[in-house]
């Protein structure tokens, strides 16, 4: 004759469903991320290849993003768990959302400065995959946004010395060194 002790508690597990495919866009250094809200969703955990990077509360919105700001040239995978009461889902067989940054471009090279008419006039040779030149006199920024291969200083004064110096920037805003 056995005697059975009673049932336990019963708990009901929520089997998470992972995100739809995540996209991925990049402007300058923000790589910004989206995917479709899970239902029942608190939280959402991201992954960076493979590596979580941020835990982000869920909303009742329809799309989830995210932004991760990038410093360093190279390419980015990523892929979102949606998560409640501590379980998440797998991220196994989703499509990742992929960046890619670009290395910084190399410093302009053959800078000459010229004077006429009261003003500076300077040039340089040209770069690759470059967005944009920034110019520096005298160790301060005078110019950030210099599309063109050249630079007129109209701000100097008669009697002064300048040095001058330029560096490049690419379309993700890595830049070379001056």
């Amino acid at each position: 004759n056995t005697t059975c002790s009673n049932w336990s508690a019963s708990t009901v597990l929520t089997m998470m469903k992972s995100p739809a495919d995540v996209s991925a866009s990049l402007l300058g250094k923000n790589a910004t991320l989206a995917w479709p809200s899970v239902p029942s969703a608190t939280t959402y955990v991201v992954y960076r290849n493979g590596v979580s990077i941020a835990s982000i509360q869920a909303s009742a919105a329809s799309t989830m993003s995210f932004i991760d700001v990038l410093t360093v040239a190279d390419t980015y995978n990523y892929k979102v768990s949606a998560c409640k009461d501590g379980y998440c889902s797998s991220v196994a067989g989703q499509v990742e959302g992929s960046v890619t940054v670009q290395p910084a471009p190399q410093t302009p090279t053959g800078l000459t400065a010229a004077i006429s008419d009261a003003n500076i006039y300077l040039t340089w040779n040209v770069g690759v995959d470059v967005a944009k030149y920034i110019v520096e006199r005298n160790n301060s920024p005078i110019a950030f946004n210099v599309t063109a291969l050249g630079y007129v200083d109209s701000t100097a004064l008669p009697g002064m010395s300048y040095t001058y110096r330029v560096k490049a920037c690419n379309a993700n805003d890595l830049c070379s060194g001056w």
